[in-house]
C-alpha cells in the first residue's frame, strides 16, 4: 500500500467513526424525545390503565442503545467516563439500591432503579461521542431540527394526536394547548424551553442565523403549549445565568442559584398549609388541572415520618397497594402518581439520607463545577449552556417529580447537564 492510499484509508476509517460517532448521539436523543409511541392518542382509555406497564420492546432497545454507546465512549477514553460518575454518583446509587431491601414493594423499586442507572450510564456516555464543541453544536441543531419539524407537522396536519382535544379522556379542559409529539402539553413546554436554550447555544458556537431560528420557533412552540411552570422558569433560569457568570465567587454562584430553588420550595410548602397563596399557587404550577396539589403535598409530607432517614424504598410510594388502598376522608391524594415536588417525592422515598446525597449531586456540585470551568472558550459555552439546563430541571423539579424519573426527557438533558459539567471542569475540550 502507497502512503497516499494508507493516508486516504485513514480519512475513510476516521470518517467512519465520526459517523458512527455523529449516529449514536442523534438516536439516543431522538429516542428520549420521540420514545417508540410518538403522537400518542389521549382519547385511548387504555392510557388511564398503562400507567406501570412493562414495555419489554421499549426495555430491550434502551439496553441495545446502551451496549452501543458504553463500547465507544470506552473506545474514546474510558478514563474520562469513569471519571464523570464520581463518588456522589456512586454513593447515591448505592444507597438507593439499598433502599431496596426495606421497600414497599422491592419489585417495582428495582426495576425503576435499574432503568434510572441505564438512563444515567447513557447520559455519560454520549458526551464523548462529538468530537469538537462546534460538532456537538451541529449535532444538538440537528436533534433540535427535527423535534421542532416533527412537533409543527403534528400541529398542523395531525390535530387531534398534537394538540390537546375536548374528547380526550385525561384532561380534556387542555383542548388547544399544543403538546407535539409529546403526551401532554406540559412535556412540550419544558422541551421546547431547553430548545430556546439549544438555540442561543447554537447561535453562538456554530450559526447565529440557524441557533437564532431553533430559539424562535421553540418559544413560539412554548408559548401555544401555554405551560405555565417552564413559562414562569425560563426568565430565571436565564437571569440566574446572567448573573452567575459575572460573580467570581462560588458562594456568590451558589446562593444566586440556590435562591429561586428555595422560592419555589416555599411556595409549595406555604400553598400547602396557608391560604396567603392561595391565588398564585395555581398560576406558578405546571399542571393547572391538578387542583388537590396542595392535598397531595399535606399527604406525603404527612408520611415523612413513618421512614424519615431510610424512605420507603426507592419510588415505591405513590400507587403502591398500601397507598393507593389506603382509607383517606375527603381528599383524593392518595391516588396520585407522584407529589409533585421531586425532592419531596425522594425523600418519602429514600430518607434524609437519600436527599442529602441527591442535593449533593443535582445541586452542589453542579455549581461548584460551573465555577471551576477550565479556563478555554470551548469549556466556557459548553458550561453555559449546560449550567442553563441543569437549573431549568433544578427549578422545575420543584413542581413535578423529573429528578430520576425513569421516563423523563427532561431528566436525561438534565443529568446530561449535570455530567458535562463536570466534564467542562476537568477536561480542556476542542472548539
Amino acid at each position: 500500500m502507497t502512503a497516499t492510499s494508507a493516508q486516504e484509508s485513514s480519512w475513510i476509517a476516521e470518517d467512519a467513526g465520526v459517523l458512527v460517532r455523529s449516529t449514536l448521539f442523534v438516536t439516543v436523543f431522538l429516542l428520549e424525545l420521540l420514545t417508540l409511541h410518538p403522537f400518542p392518542s389521549l382519547s385511548n382509555i387504555a392510557l388511564l390503565e398503562a400507567w406501570e406497564a412493562g414495555d419489554t420492546l421499549n426495555q430491550i432497545v434502551y439496553i441495545s442503545l446502551l451496549a452501543a454507546v458504553l463500547i465507544v465512549a470506552s473506545r474514546i477514553s474510558s478514563s474520562t467516563l469513569y471519571s464523570l460518575f464520581g463518588r456522589t454518583t456512586i454513593a447515591t446509587w448505592i444507597w438507593f439500591a439499598a433502599t431496596v431491601i426495606w421497600s414497599n414493594d422491592p419489585d417495582l423499586s428495582v426495576r425503576r432503579l435499574g432503568f434510572v442507572i441505564v438512563v444515567m450510564i447513557t447520559a455519560a456516555c454520549v458526551l464523548l461521542l462529538p468530537i469538537s464543541l462546534r460538532h456537538l453544536s451541529m449535532l444538538l441543531a440537528t436533534i433540535a431540527g427535527i423535534t421542532l419539524i416533527l412537533c409543527y407537522f403534528g400541529v398542523a396536519l395531525l390535530p387531534d394526536r398534537s394538540i390537546h382535544q375536548a374528547t380526550d379522556y385525561i384532561e380534556p379542559q387542555l383542548h388547544g394547548d399544543w403538546r407535539g409529539f409529546f403526551g401532554h402539553k406540559n412535556g412540550a413546554g419544558a422541551v421546547m424551553t431547553i430548545m430556546i436554550f439549544t438555540g442561543l447555544f447554537v447561535a453562538r458556537t456554530l450559526s447565529i442565523p440557524l441557533g437564532v431560528s431553533i430559539a424562535t420557533g421553540a418559544f413560539v412552540f412554548l408559548v401555544f403549549s401555554h405551560a405555565k411552570s417552564p413559562l414562569l422558569i425560563f426568565p430565571v433560569v436565564m437571569l440566574v445565568s446572567l448573573l452567575c457568570g459575572f460573580c467570581r465567587s462560588a458562594a456568590c454562584k451558589f446562593v444566586i442559584a440556590v435562591t429561586p430553588f428555595i422560592i419555589f420550595n416555599g411556595i409549595g410548602v406555604l400553598g400547602s398549609y396557608t391560604g396567603l397563596l392561595g391565588d398564585i399557587v395555581p398560576y406558578v404550577l405546571k399542571d393547572p388541572s391538578f387542583t388537590g396539589r396542595t392535598d397531595v403535598w399535606n399527604f406525603a409530607i404527612a408520611h415523612l415520618t413513618s421512614h424519615p432517614l431510610t424512605g420507603s424504598g426507592f419510588f415505591a410510594f405513590w400507587r403502591t397497594d398500601d397507598v393507593y388502598l389506603s382509607n383517606v376522608h375527603g381528599i383524593w391524594a392518595n391516588r396520585a402518581s407522584n407529589s409533585h415536588n421531586g425532592m419531596l417525592d425522594l425523600t418519602l422515598t429514600t430518607g434524609i439520607v437519600g436527599l442529602a446525597l441527591v442535593m449533593m449531586l443535582l445541586v452542589v456540585n453542579p455549581v461548584r463545577n460551573f465555577h471551576n470551568c477550565l479556563p478555554l472558550d470551548a469549556n466556557r459555552e459548553l458550561s453555559t449552556y449546560l449550567f442553563k439546563i441543569a437549573m431549568f430541571g433544578l427549578y422545575l423539579n420543584c413542581f413535578e417529580s423529573v429528578a430520576f424519573d425513569r421516563g423523563s426527557v427532561v431528566w436525561f438533558f438534565w443529568i446530561f447537564a449535570v455530567f458535562g459539567l463536570r466534564l467542562s471542569a476537568r477536561v480542556p475540550l476542542a472548539m
